[in-house]
This record gives C-alpha cells, structure tokens and sequence, in this order.
C-alpha cells in the first residue's frame, strides 16, 4: 500500500484552490487510493473508475485531475482522457478554467486543453465572476508578492500590485494596500478596479452569503458589500457565513452566529469550521466531532486530521506510525459515522 504524503496534498490545494473545504464535489465519484493506484468510488463505496493512475483529485465541472507518473491531465466521468497528462501541478476546474504548472510558472487552461492564460505567474487561484487572483511576483519571494487579476481570456483586469489579496466572489475582491503588515490596510475593489469599500481594515476576507469578515485590531466583525457593519467587530476568531451560520471564538470557545450576529450555537468547541453538506466540523474535548446546524454532535472519531462534508461523505485522514508520522491514509465516512471506504 502506498501512502500519501499530507503535507504534498495541502501544499496543492492551497496554491490552486484556497480553504478548498468550501467547494463541493460536482460529482457523486470519490477519489480512492488502492495498493497505490488511484481511481474512483461512488459514494456507497463501489468503485466506478478502476484504480491505474499514481494520484487523483475531485471531480469539478465533469472533470478531475489525475497524475500518471507525476503528469497531471483530466479524465471525464466515464473514465476516458480529456486531457493528456502534461502538466507539473494541476487545479479543479471552475468556471471552465483550470489552474496548470507548468515549470515551475502557472497559468490557465479551459476544458479542451487550449491555454487561455500563459503559464507565467507564481501563484494563481481560483476563477469566480470571471477573474482570477494572480502573483506576478518573485518566485518563494513573499515580500515581493504582486498579486493582481485576470479574466477568463486571460487579460489583466487588475494589475499585479498587491501583497496580498482574496478571491473575486460575489463581484468584489479584497486587497491589501502597504507591505508593511503593521501599517497595510484592505479594501476591497470591483471587477473593474475600482474601490467599492476604502482600505481601512487591518485584515479581511472574501464575501460569502452577502458578508465579509473583516478585523479592526484584534477583533473580528462582518461587513456587507456597501462595507457597513452587519456585526461590529467583536470577536476573537470569525469564519465566514455558510448555510446562514459562521464559526466565531468568544469566551475561550467557538459557537455559531447568524448573519443578524445572534449566537445561535452557544460557544463550546475549541475549534470549529463553516457547515458544508448541511454539517459542520468541530474539536471538542480533544476530539474531532462533526454538528448537525442545532449544534447536536452528530458523531465524533479519531484520525488526525477530517475535511468537510461533500455529497454525503467525509475524507477522514490517519497518520501511519509505522512510516514516523510522515505519512498519512484515508478513508470516507458517512452522517453516522459508518466508515464506508478505507485506504487498503
């Protein structure tokens, strides 16, 4: 059995897709590591796609990602090659744009394959409302950070400029204004450039269900796209909105608040992240434990680490002792808890 190695895994997700806990599968096929060939699951746990390819990704837009000796291409849901494996790193499809590497750079390409947007930037995230977050900076340079964006035609909308910067959703991105963290303030700018809300926060981040978390000092608050306070800044830790409800940390523990900023879910986890699948994943007295949106833990498990829910079915990840800690396997567990697949 093949183990995967974690840390390989999130540094992927994170360059591609961001706080990927947020998007789900398009599809009701899971990705299985077997005897260290990939394929795909259903989500009773029959494999529908045979295991034969060395790595592989959700499916996103009809799509997934899957590595054949370290090259990544997409196959369609029948299994078939859209895309040849040529790329060195690859993103989900969103938009119908897919994040490639290409040596060391990356770019865009849509689901022909066709590049749309040249492989030359450092970092780029995901597409929504049509632009994508780009660093035209110096690469492992972080001070030199130069984020702008682009559309789906690859031009540059908003020239690369910023530190740092979030996603485009709901038609507004955030940006940092000032590389000097304790003098840099965020706004947060149009799909034309423009300033829609002045830089004046000390931290933000993107819109989510018409609210943004934003933080004033130490504490954290919700604005709305007007850049008025929905919830004055109050907070000690604030995630963003997700079926009406948000993670915040107050008195020493984490609860839920509405978008009116009622807590609706007493603090009481020690850590906790926005609902996905109509459940959300909490710590509580040491333990990972998923809620339903009462608060009522569901059931708890030990493993080392737990995603998000996505049509039905949870990844829960395990470190393997006999390889040091280092490495790590998989399976999939369903609202009950019942383990329905397991890295073999």
């Amino acid at each position: 059995m093949k183990k995967t190695l974690l840390a390989f895994f999130v540094v992927i997700t994170a360059i591609t897709v961001p706080l990927a806990n947020m998007f789900a599968q398009s599809t009701a096929m899971f990705p299985i590591d077997v005897g260290g060939d990939w394929g795909f699951m259903d989500k009773t746990g029959n494999v529908v796609i045979e295991p034969q390819f060395t790595e592989a990704g959700d499916f996103s837009e009809g799509l997934a990602k899957v590595s054949v000796d370290w090259k990544w291409g997409y196959i369609d849901q029948t299994g078939k090659f859209v895309i040849k494996p040529q790329y060195d790193m690859a993103g989900d499809f969103s938009e119908g744009r897919a994040a490639v590497c290409v040596n060391g750079r990356w770019g865009f390409i849509d689901k022909t394959g066709k590049i749309v947007v040249e492989p030359k930037y450092v970092q780029v995230w995901t597409f929504y409302n049509g632009m994508a977050p780009v660093n035209a900076g110096r690469l492992g340079g972080i001070t030199d950070n130069k984020w702008g964006f682009v559309n789906i035609d690859g031009k540059v909308v908003i020239e690369p400029q910023f530190m740092w910067v979030t996603l485009s959703k709901q038609g507004l991105a955030g940006v940092r204004v000032g590389k000097d963290p304790k003098n840099a303030k965020w706004g947060y700018m149009d799909t034309t450039g423009n300033y829609v809300i002045s830089p004046q926060f000390d931290d933000a981040w993107y819109f989510c269900q018409g609210l943004a978390r934003v933080r004033v000092g130490n504490k954290w608050g919700y604005i709305n796209q007007s850049g008025q306070y929905v919830v004055e800044p109050q907070f000690g830790g604030a995630g963003y909105f997700s079926l009406g409800l948000a993670p915040v940390y107050s008195d020493g523990k984490y609860g839920y608040i509405d978008t009116k900023g009622n807590m609706v879910i007493q603090p009481q986890f020690e850590d906790a992240y926005p609902f996905s699948d109509f459940t959300a994943r909490v710590k509580k007295d040491g333990k990972t434990c998923f809620i339903d949106m009462k608060g009522k833990v569901l059931f708890s498990i030990e493993c080392a680490w737990a995603e998000d829910f996505s049509n039905g079915l949870a990844k829960v990840w395990w470190r393997d002792d006999d390889m040091d800690g280092e490495y790590y396997f998989f399976g999939y567990v369903d609202k009950t808890g019942k383990m329905v697949w397991k890295t073999k």
